[in-house]
């Protein structure tokens, strides 16, 4: 280990939640050494958001108990008020959020946001040079910046609102980046640019050290972390370095997380896909679908178009995995099939009807009832107001379940998720994004939908939930009454080959490539599914 002075210092860390008197954190202590690249493991509800936190000091005191020292450099922050926490930690660190909402302000312009990063840590900037180092930023964490500069966040894909996140911490020189699942949302050819891209920064020197709390062991590959640690209940153990966790995990419930890698990647349809017989109506068809945002302002014209001519048909009973760059349209098509946007050309259905003739306003119960939708950032689709209880028992009261059905619901399915029912008590802000992700996945499954509409359902799960996942999804497709139809997005294709039927590829707004899974992804002929298969690989996903 090195001899140098510690970038980061984690000293007898304890957090505990006042109002339950429940330890999150218990005991904590570890330190980052200059050039060191470590990875902090750990199954979803570990304690490995809020560690991270309370690193940052954006724990709110009235609600969390803290005892131990947090240290940068030399310097301990917390008990530092926000004045002086800010003095010491915007020269010294820079960090990527989980979710990209906690990073962006909603009603500024993207740029506007990144020059206030830069001239924050560095003042004597003047217009051109901020301007040079945006678009560096920018090109580094894989964006083009003329598709975000004059947008607003929620103009831009879940995954380019990420990439603008990781734009935001490589403005600025830093001697230490916390980054807490910097690959969520991103697709494989993205991801690859974004490890190329830390370990260019770590080599010139613009970032020291790099703490990533991720669950994407070939990212940590990739980026050849020298030390793991990983959290289990609140506590913290070292386990060596990645190779040493792949081939020989030290902790029982690390190598039961490890062994999942193993199970996914073995899994095998063990139910008959989905044909579509020429006698047989479509759960979902798309015709000559094209849609495009509205400029805004005071002369409102087209926007660049987001969607162009996109036909589709899928069967009941059928996955079919959606895959292709951040921002090509996938999570925009999402958005059209659950009337969060209107507007469009060309006609789409489900079941049998028109979402124009016969729309969501129309016949809400309907669609509720047979539609459900998983979206990209759970956090948006739960009221903070409410306790998880509340939101789910308003979902299912408003499609006329008693207390006893819903009640049944939370016994079949929390369990299955690796849920506790005492968590139904809390409000959404109290909990990690992946145990969000697992209520918004109950909420969806306990209302027996025919479709399925996941936009990166996996993104904020531990592989231990994500193939709990994985069996729910399967189990459902097989039901031999009511099977299960899904339009899966996802940037990892090598699940996608493994509980898809077929692979739709969207680039730039179309449809370029599409049929069964060895079809696309065995024989592919489009430049870019060749670009995403290739990327998967060099990451270890996939092949």
């Amino acid at each position: 280990m090195s001899q140098s002075a510690p970038v980061l210092s984690v000293k007898n860390l304890r957090l505990t939640v006042k109002r339950l008197g429940l330890e999150v954190v218990a005991g904590v202590s570890f330190a980052v050494y200059p050039g060191e690249t470590v990875a902090l493991l750990g199954e979803s509800g570990a304690g490995k958001s809020t560690l991270f936190k309370a690193i940052l000091q954006l724990l709110n005191n009235s609600q969390w108990d803290q005892e131990g020292e947090i240290l940068f450099g030399s310097t301990q922050v917390n008990g530092l008020s926000p004045k002086e926490l800010e003095q010491v930690r915007g020269p010294q660190v820079r960090c990527i959020f989980q979710e990209p909402a906690l990073s962006l302000n909603p009603s500024l312009l993207i740029d506007r946001q990144l020059s206030e990063a830069v001239l924050a840590v560095e003042p004597g900037l003047n217009s051109t040079e901020v301007e040079a180092r945006i678009d560096l930023a920018l090109t580094e964490a894989g964006l083009s910046p003329s598709l975000v500069k004059g947008k607003y966040p929620a103009e831009v894909s879940g995954g380019q609102r990420q990439r603008v996140g990781i734009a935001m911490s490589l403005c600025a020189k830093a001697a230490l980046l916390l980054a807490d699942e910097p690959s969520n949302s991103l697709d494989s050819v993205t991801v690859t640019g974004l490890v190329e891209s830390l370990l260019k920064l770590k080599a010139q020197g613009r970032i020291q050290s790099l703490l990533i709390v991720t669950h994407d062991l070939g990212v940590l590959r990739a980026l050849g972390c020298e030390r793991v640690l990983f959290m289990h209940q609140g506590e913290l153990f070292e386990v060596g370095n990645i190779q040493e966790v792949l081939s020989n995990p030290r902790h029982p419930k690390l190598a039961e997380i490890v062994g999942q890698i193993k199970e996914i990647r073995a899994l095998e349809k063990t139910v008959q896909k989905a044909k579509v017989l020429e006698d047989q109506e479509p759960l979902v068809s798309a015709k000559g679908v094209s849609f495009a945002y509205a400029k805004k302002g005071l002369w409102k014209k087209p926007g660049v178009p987001t969607l162009k001519d996109v036909e589709f048909q899928l069967a009941p009973g059928q996955f079919v995995g959606l895959v292709g760059n951040s921002g090509s349209g996938k999570s925009t098509l999402v958005k059209l099939l659950t009337r969060e946007l209107e507007d469009y050309g060309g006609d789409l259905k489900f079941h049998g009807k028109s979402l124009v003739e016969h729309g969501l306003r129309k016949n809400r119960s309907f669609f509720f009832r047979n539609l459900q939708t998983i979206f990209q950032e759970p956090a948006d689709t739960f009221d903070p107001s409410q306790t998880l209880g509340e939101n789910l028992t308003e979902c299912f009261t408003a499609l006329g379940l008693g207390s006893e059905d819903i009640l049944s619901i939370f016994d079949q399915l929390l369990g299955r998720l690796l849920l506790d029912k005492r968590m139904l008590a809390e409000r959404p802000r109290n909990l990690s994004g992946g145990q969000k992700q697992r209520f918004a996945l109950a909420r969806a499954f306990g209302v027996k939908p025919l479709l399925l509409l996941a936009d990166e359902p996996f993104n904020n799960l531990d592989l231990i939930a994500q193939q709990r996942l994985v069996e729910l999804m399967l189990e459902r497709k097989a039901d031999p009454l009511h099977p299960l139809s899904c339009i899966l997005v996802s940037h990892d294709i090598g699940l996608v080959s493994r509980i898809c039927d077929q692979v739709w590829v969207v680039d730039q707004g179309r449809i370029v490539e599409s049929g069964t899974v060895e079809e696309v992804l065995d024989r592919p002929k489009e430049a870019a599914t060749l670009r995403l298969i290739h990327a998967a690989k060099a990451l270890g996903s996939f092949g």
